[in-house]
């Protein structure tokens, strides 16, 4: 019997979502060369041409999502999911540019 104390840290994530009705989800793989440490939840991204999310800039021309969930990268590419249509508090997501939301129709911001 192990009786020596162990810790595991887990990232709580922060709900963005104003309502889950009519939300719509994708898949979305985090390009890990553009992240480091805790990517939050509510989080402006684009896609790149290889198919991996960057943070998003307003130069991007990419598709543009916002993270459904917070993970954690490590020097490794991490598969996640993605809000591409729905209703978002928009204080509680971070990189949203004017740019982003004029290339988000889909999304509705409160």
């Amino acid at each position: 019997m192990n009786l020596n104390r162990r810790e595991t840290v887990y990232s709580s994530g922060k709900e963005y979502l104003y309502t889950t009705a009519g939300a719509i989800m994708d898949a979305v793989t985090l390009d890990a060369t553009k992240f480091n440490g805790q990517v939050k939840a509510g989080t402006a991204l684009s896609i790149q041409a290889n198919g991996k999310a960057k943070p998003w800039e307003d130069a991007d021309t990419g598709r543009a999502i916002i993270l459904d969930r917070t993970e954690r990268v490590n020097g490794q590419d991490i598969s996640s999911t993605c809000l591409i249509a729905g209703i978002v508090r928009e204080s509680k997501c971070t990189g949203l540019t004017d740019a982003f939301k004029e290339k988000t129709k889909n999304i509705d911001y409160m």
